[in-house]
């Protein structure tokens, strides 16, 4: 059992690697198929690892691995990461929740879209817009008219892309937003969705 352990110890550092030479991607993804074999052994020993990395700056492989095991112990270090990390752990921790099946990420997402945390709110907008589920519509629309501009940049984004926002509400919004990189992201949305009507 010990040479186990120590075989799941080395898959799991390959996942917590930094970004590093081609042919990386094979080695994770070999690494994620074996840790998934031993998913009762190696799915503690991830979020030990995950824990002793300082969830502030948390190793984006293993992060993105986590919803590949469905387990639901995996949602509150990802929602430590979202709520507590820079923005681009924070969005890499938003993937993963977009990612995970248990409906439970989807309640995460939610809760960090209140977040007074901009990169949280703006990364959980991105999220849910990856998780693909029209039923936050209402939620993200209310982000729309937020008093941040980087949040309500991100929940147009998603509103948009899940089909939560009319043509007539963007173009409002490209007129009248105090913001003008949202009011060119409202002139952009509704120039694609006219194209795709064409």
């Amino acid at each position: 059992m010990s040479e186990t352990w120590a075989d799941i110890d080395r898959a799991i550092a390959v996942l917590a690697a930094p970004l590093g030479q081609p042919g990386d991607d094979d080695s994770r993804r070999r690494a994620l198929d074996f840790l998934l074999s031993r998913a009762d052994e190696a799915h503690p020993r991830m979020l030990a690892a995950l824990d002793a990395s300082g969830r502030s700056a948390a190793p984006q492989f293993l992060v993105l691995a986590l919803p590949a095991f469905a387990r639901a112990e995996s949602i509150p270090p990802l929602e430590s990461i979202l709520n507590n990390a820079g923005e681009a752990d924070a969005m890499v921790a938003a993937r993963a929740l977009a990612a995970h099946p248990a409906s439970a990420a989807r309640e995460t997402l939610l809760r960090a879209l209140g977040s007074e945390h901009e990169p949280s709110a703006a990364a959980a907008a991105d999220g849910l817009l990856l998780r693909g589920d029209p039923s936050v519509c209402r939620e993200l629309l209310r982000f729309t008219n937020h008093r941040n501009r980087e949040i309500r940049y991100h929940a147009l984004q998603a509103a948009a892309g899940l089909g939560c926002i009319d043509d007539n509400t963007i173009s409002l919004i490209s007129a009248r937003d105090a913001d003008e990189q949202i009011r060119e992201l409202a002139r952009r949305l509704l120039d694609e969705r006219r194209t795709v009507k064409h």
